[in-house]
């Protein structure tokens, strides 16, 4: 069953951020149009082209990609959150893994909102941790900061240790 609106909606952790969105878009309306062709034809030849991103949207919603109606019904959501979903980016030092933006993800989707969607950058300058940005919200969580503000307490460890050396 399709669903009607997007609060009964599951956004799949395999949808990070808008451009797997978007993709997912594109390659359900070129199912449409393939189907819509092959019924034209009566030519009964599968499509291959769904990503395993788009395929776990479709599961996860209980949604037959056959049926022409849960698949618009599915467009219309994903539609609105292109506009509508929360976005937060999220800036590291280096590429983070896949399954560890996953984990990120479904706990901003638990805490903040069940269709957020992650914007990831990077920032090599911030040595370690995260440097998390909302539209009014900004929190640094890098070891650059975190040095800066304890900087006067370092340099006072580093003259202890050489005093006792």
């Amino acid at each position: 069953m399709a669903p009607s609106n997007s609060g009964s909606f599951i956004l799949s952790d395999t949808v990070v951020s808008r451009t797997d969105l978007m993709r997912a878009i594109s390659e359900l309306q070129q199912l449409s149009d393939h189907l819509m062709q092959a019924s034209i034809r009566e030519d009964s030849s599968d499509f291959t082209g769904i990503s395993p991103v788009t395929t776990q949207l479709l599961s996860d919603n209980g949604i037959d990609p056959r049926d022409e109606s849960q698949r618009q019904n599915l467009l219309d959501v994903l539609d609105s959150l292109k506009t509508s979903a929360p976005i937060i980016h999220i800036s590291f030092a280096t590429e983070p893994s896949v399954s560890m933006l996953q984990k990120l993800l479904g706990w901003f989707r638990t805490e903040v909102h069940p269709h957020l969607l992650l914007k990831v950058g990077l920032q090599p300058d911030i040595a370690a941790g995260c440097i998390v940005r909302t539209t009014s919200r900004y929190f640094d969580f890098s070891l650059r900061k975190n040095l800066s503000q304890n900087k006067k307490l370092l340099v006072d460890l580093l003259e202890k240790s050489d005093a006792q050396c």
